[in-house]
């Protein structure tokens, strides 16, 4: 500037050739654009995993016919297949199988075209892919955890297995996704309803525990035992008290579900419902003949608005000893606290005159 300034010179706008100028960088031309030579390169295999994702089945069978490579993955292991079948672009997996392409070829996790699909309940990519002859293991567990009901009908039909040696059953994911419908082709496909989970519950004590009243309903009509309990005596009745669902209560109890049995860490369905403070199902277990002497034993009448619902004359009588008894445990803890106070002060004192001794002598 001093320069300019010195000369009477104005700066120029234009900048000289072959001066930086930032210009963004030239765009890449498209593959139908690419010399033979470099179409052939790595590159197009992205462009034809696009083109199948997206549903481009023009670009794709394009693509097919320059590089012909239909079963190259991804950095993540994704074939196209797998990327078609999750996104559900039926025409492209269709075209991708019509020129050869492996649609059993599974990420590094194991997942496989088909799981992607019945993931995202895609029928018609499921129905292609069992025509490919794809494995249908952990596709039914996929389908029917979440909950779509025409994928689980197709795999089941083509022979899928409603009841694996190892892992979560078909059923339990469908009533771990209160699936209704899948619910119902898996004990239509004659699922095991008694199979304990890796819970440790039934598939009725599940669906309990859930509130999913239709699914209990269900498990019921297909034979599933009303009071099968637990390795620790938990049965279905007890999740539900538990979790205070209270139709489930009463299905169950419809169901000749026994009101008296205890769970393993002590306790029956209406010392449960108590300690939970699930009021309702406290009233309707005690409207249909629950004993309330358990309640009484264990104390666990301290919540007075559950009791107060019941309004009956044994509760009342369970109150006043609750309330007692935790008055005389208000009485113990002050008796404590005060003691502590006490020794505290005395500790005090003891070291006071201690300190005041050593510094006479």
């Amino acid at each position: 500037m001093e320069y300019f300034a010195a000369t009477n010179k104005k700066p120029s706008s234009k900048r000289p050739v072959g001066a930086n100028t930032f210009a963004p960088p030239p765009r890449a031309p498209h593959p139908d654009h690419l010399p033979q030579k470099l179409r052939a390169q790595p590159r197009s295999d992205a462009h034809l995993r696009s083109a199948a994702a997206a549903g481009r089945v023009d670009e794709l069978r394009s693509l097919i016919a320059v590089r012909g490579d239909v079963n190259a993955t991804s950095g993540t292991g994704a074939s196209a297949c797998f990327l078609a079948a999750a996104r559900g672009q039926h025409a492209s997996l269709a075209t991708l199988l019509e020129h050869g392409a492996d649609a059993t070829i599974a990420k590094p996790s194991g997942a496989t075209a088909l799981h992607a699909a019945a993931a995202a309940g895609h029928a018609a990519c499921v129905q292609m892919l069992i025509h490919a002859g794809c494995k249908l293991d952990r596709a039914l567990r996929i389908s029917c955890g979440k909950g779509h009901a025409e994928v689980t009908r197709l795999l089941l039909q083509a022979g899928a297995d409603v009841a694996p040696a190892a892992g979560p059953t078909p059923l339990a994911a469908a009533l771990a996704a209160g699936a209704l419908d899948c619910v119902r082709l898996c004990i239509d496909a004659n699922a095991d309803v008694e199979r304990v989970g890796d819970s440790g519950l039934s598939p009725l004590a599940v669906a309990a525990r859930a509130g999913n009243s239709a699914c209990a309903r269900l498990l019921l009509e297909a034979g599933a035992e009303v009071n099968r309990a637990t390795d620790d005596c938990q049965t279905a009745l007890h999740a539900a008290c538990e979790a205070g669902h209270v139709e489930t209560v009463a299905l169950l109890i419809a169901a000749n579900a026994s009101l008296d049995q205890k769970r393993g860490t002590g306790g029956t369905a209406l010392t449960i419902a108590s300690r939970y403070c699930h009021g309702e199902v406290v009233s309707l277990l005690l409207a249909r003949g629950a004993g309330i002497e358990q309640l009484q034993k264990e104390a666990v009448l301290e919540h007075r608005a559950i009791v107060a619902e019941a309004s009956q004359a044994e509760a009342e009588q369970a109150l006043a000893t609750a309330t007692k008894s935790e008055e005389a445990m208000r009485r113990a803890l002050n008796a404590m606290q005060l003691r502590l106070v006490e020794e505290s002060e005395a500790r005090f004192r003891a070291e006071r005159l201690w300190r005041y001794h050593a510094s006479r002598g």
